[in-house]
């Protein structure tokens, strides 16, 4: 029984970020670069996996954006001149340990901003070589780092590869790369790597996993949007239970009317 509900909570978590992925992770939903959020992410993590980096910091790589798509998902406008959304990086992490990857992805993945801002406080020369969306977020995000904030980090013995997670991010915006790839495909190419960072103990195998941007858009309007979500009737109940919590929460409304789906045409 422990093995099945092990098994039902890697494959629900991967079908959700395919879904993610699918829905949001190309076309028209950008974040100011020359490329899909799909192709961004496969040249991150494919960067750390030719490094010979551990699983952790090549899914870390892999999914440091998924923050993004969850605020494309919420249906919240986009953020920091059209660039994606201010929190993506730590709404993201949390996103991916909810999910049950373990709390090293999670960090990794949620600290890939602040490098960028540590960065650019102990080396000038370093914003030059941002590509231009990046240095457009970096007003939005808090721009560089204090001199407390850079000790803070100096500290932390993560603060390295955390790093080079940000590093295989800034590599990853080659126009043309992994173009058209599919999130299958990726998702694929990287299997060892995810399934040796899930943690079957920290998911819930039927529960559907609400992102910050989901809450977020719930507490402004009482409303969660799933467009093109691709839902089966697994999804669906998963749903349930997740909507009886928002019922709890203090703006909560009634959810008889909560979801709207639009099937494709």
């Amino acid at each position: 029984h422990a093995g099945r509900e092990e098994a039902v909570a890697y494959s629900s978590a991967l079908k959700r970020l395919t879904r993610l992925y699918k829905g949001w992770g190309g076309g028209a939903y950008t974040i100011g670069e020359a490329m899909t959020i799909t192709a961004h992410s496969a040249q991150a993590a494919a960067r750390a996996a030719a490094a010979g980096e551990r699983e952790a910091v090549v899914v870390a790589a892999l999914f440091h954006d998924v923050g993004h798509l969850l605020g494309f998902e919420a249906g919240l406008p986009a953020e920091m001149d059209g660039c994606g959304f201010e929190a993506h990086d730590v709404s993201g992490g949390a996103f991916l340990e909810a999910l049950g990857f373990s709390p090293d992805v999670g960090f990794l993945a949620a600290q890939h901003v602040r490098a960028k801002r540590y960065q650019v406080a102990v080396d000038p020369s370093y914003a030059a070589k941002l590509s231009e969306a990046s240095r457009t977020t970096l007003g939005f995000q808090g721009g560089p780092m204090s001199a407390s904030e850079v000790a803070s980090c100096d500290a932390d013995p993560r603060w390295p590869e955390v790093l080079r997670v940000r590093a295989y991010d800034e590599a990853a915006k080659e126009a043309g790369e992994y173009d058209g790839v599919s999130i299958e495909a990726v998702l694929a190419e990287h299997a060892a790597a995810l399934e040796a960072c899930f943690e079957p103990s920290r998911a819930s195998p039927y529960a559907y996993v609400l992102s910050h941007e989901q809450l977020r858009k719930w507490d402004q309007d009482g409303t969660v949007h799933l467009r093109r979500p691709d839902l089966g009737f697994d999804a669906l109940d998963e749903m349930a239970s997740a909507l009886a919590d928002l019922e709890r929460r203090p703006t909560s409304r009634l959810a008889h009317s909560l979801v709207h789906r639009e099937l494709p045409r």
